[in-house]
């Protein structure tokens, strides 16, 4: 490649490369900014009410989001503006060689690493007191499920008390139930034994019932009979003037 070329060709990458650097330039800007609005909105939602809270949850979720996909495209462009820095720079060494001038093979352009690692730094505090507020969220969660648990088998052996004295009560309703049963049956049983006697008892009643009838008729009429001989003896006696003889029946 002839030297007016080459320097041509440099002159292209190192506009190339101002081009590249300051896109990643800009990046970092942005990415600065994105932290510092996730911050702004976790500050608005530790003051904010209940209802706030949840649209400004949901924002930072959004902010967050943004915020990983620019950082992902930030380490691409880092990687590309490298690349574009390492071309631009064995180009430079060629035609410097090539005018005669010394160079150092080894020469590279240096990248200030400084915002980015003060960038990951505070993004780092910040994520480790969310999750030390969230292992403490986990921490309450984890005491309620232990309350819980203890209530539940509480309740459970309460229930399983209660469960033994039903199947106890169960037991002793079948065994009053199969008593009543053998009660009844035995009730039927004298009932029917019973009922032959009482029909019985009926007849033997009926008949003295009739024999009592017939006594007191008899009885009148053995009254009525002597009655009668005791006026014909006073009658005979009248007519003889003799005393009456009481006539005793035979």
């Amino acid at each position: 490649m002839a030297i007016e070329e080459l320097q041509g060709r440099v002159a292209y990458l190192q506009r190339d490369l101002d081009k590249a650097s300051g896109f990643v330039k800009d990046q970092e800007e942005e990415l600065q900014y994105q932290l510092q609005a996730i911050d702004e909105i976790k500050q608005k939602i530790e003051q904010a009410s209940e209802y706030d809270r949840l649209t400004l949850e949901t924002e930072l979720s959004g902010e967050e989001e943004s915020y990983q996909y620019l950082n992902e495209s930030l380490v691409g462009s880092r990687r590309n503006l490298r690349e574009r820095e390492e071309i631009f720079n064995q180009h430079e060494v060629v035609l410097k060689r090539r005018q005669g001038y010394p160079v150092d093979p080894e020469k590279g352009v240096q990248i200030n690493l400084g915002p980015v690692l003060q960038q990951l730094e505070t993004l780092r505090q910040s994520q480790t007191a969310e999750l030390q507020k969230l292992e403490g969220e986990i921490t309450q969660m984890q005491e309620a499920i232990g309350q819980a648990e203890s209530l539940i088998n509480t309740q459970m052996s309460e229930q399983e008390v209660k469960g033994n004295e039903i199947k106890e009560l169960e037991l002793n309703c079948q065994a009053q139930r199969t008593s009543a049963a053998e009660v009844r049956a035995k009730v039927h049983l004298y009932q029917e034994t019973l009922q032959p006697i009482q029909d019985r008892l009926s007849g033997l009643r009926s008949k003295l019932e009739a024999i009592s009838e017939a006594l007191n008729k008899v009885q009148e009429t053995g009254d009525y009979q002597l009655q009668a001989i005791a006026e014909m003896q006073q009658i005979i006696a009248s007519l003889t003037n003799q005393p009456s003889t009481q006539l005793v029946p035979s």
